[in-house]
C-alpha cells in the first residue's frame, strides 16, 4: 500500500497517452511510490497542454503516437517541457529523437516497474530532490522464483517485455511469451495453452490481452490469439502448431490473417 508523504516533497505527475492500457500500468507504478503524486491524465496532446498549463507537473509521461498532435510535435511547441518528460512508446526509434529535446528518459511499452523506477529516480536527480524510490512491495514467489508486488494484484493480467503475469488456480503465474502456443477466450475468461500442452485459465478477455501482447501474437479468430512462432503448418482454415494442437482462422479474413502470420 502507498504510505502518506509530505506533498511539498512529492513529485507531481501527468500521463498523456492515447492507450488506456498504458494509463492503467503507469497509475499502478505511480501508486507504489510514496513520493509520486498523480496530478492528471488525458488521452491526447491537446488536453495534455491544458493540464500542463494548469498543473505545472514535475514529470510528464508522454506517448508519441497520438491523434491530432503527436508527442514530438507537443515538444516542438513547448521545448522547455522536455526537461520534465519521460517518453513512453512502443517504438524505440523515438528514443533518439526524444533526447534532442533533453527528455529525462525513454521507457519502452509495456512499461516495466524496474524501468519505471530507474526513470523516476533519474527525474529526482534532475529536479534536485533527494528522494529514494520505494522498493517493490513484498510479493508472492512463483515456482520460477520470480516475484510480483502484492499491490499489483489488482491490475492483473500484467505485462512486461518478456512475460505475462496472471492469477490462475489461486496462484500467481509468470509465463514467458515464448512458452505460449495460443490463447482462447470464453466469455470473461481466457485459456492460455503452453508449448507443453498444459493449460492455464485466468479471468480476462481476449480484447484486454490482445493490445498488450508482443506483435508476433496474431488474432486469427474472435476466439483465438496465436503465437506465430509456434505455427507448424496451415491447411485450409486450420492452423497446426508444433505441439500438434489446432486452431481456426476466420474464413472471411483468411488471406489477410495468413499474410500477417507469415510476415508479421
Amino acid at each position: 500500500m502507498k504510505t502518506s508523504h509530505d506533498p511539498a516533497s512529492s513529485l507531481s505527475c501527468v500521463i498523456i497517452d492515447d492507450e488506456p492500457a498504458n494509463h492503467k500500468i503507469l497509475k499502478s507504478h505511480i501508486g507504489q511510490i510514496p513520493w509520486l503524486m498523480l496530478s492528471g491524465s488525458c488521452f491526447d496532446a491537446v488536453q495534455g497542454m491544458e493540464i500542463i498549463e494548469n498543473k505545472n507537473p514535475d514529470i510528464v509521461f508522454l506517448d508519441i503516437n497520438m491523434p491530432e498532435i503527436n508527442g514530438l510535435e507537443l515538444l516542438d511547441m513547448r521545448p522547455a517541457l522536455g526537461s520534465s518528460v519521460i517518453i513512453t512508446s512502443a517504438f524505440e526509434k523515438f528514443a533518439i529523437q526524444g533526447y534532442d529535446y533533453d527528455v529525462i528518459s525513454f521507457l519502452p511499452k509495456p512499461v516495466t516497474y524496474t524501468g519505471f523506477v530507474k526513470a523516476v529516480t533519474k527525474a529526482t536527480k534532475r529536479k534536485g530532490r533527494l528522494l529514494t524510490p520505494a522498493p517493490v512491495a513484498p510479493g508472492k514467489q512463483t515456482a520460477s522464483g520470480l516475484q510480483i508486488s502484492e499491490d499489483a494484484l489488482g491490475s492483473l493480467p500484467a505485462f512486461d517485455q518478456q512475460r505475462l503475469w496472471i492469477k490462475s488456480e489461486k496462484k500467481l503465474q509468470c509465463i514467458f511469451y515464448k512458452n505460449i502456443s495460443f490463447i482462447t477466450g470464453e466469455q470473461n475468461y481466457v485459456r492460455i495453452y503452453l508449448n507443453d500442452r498444459s493449460v492455464l485459465r485466468t479471468r480476462a478477455t481476449l480484447s484486454e490481452l490482445a493490445p498488450n501482447l508482443p506483435p508476433h501474437f496474431i488474432r486469427t479468430h474472435r476466439s483465438y490469439i496465436v503465437n506465430r512462432y509456434q505455427i507448424s503448418s496451415i491447411e485450409g482454415n486450420t492452423i497446426e502448431l508444433y505441439n500438434q494442437l489446432r486452431v481456426t482462422i476466420t474464413k472471411d479474413e483468411r488471406n489477410e490473417i495468413i499474410q500477417r502470420l507469415a510476415f508479421g
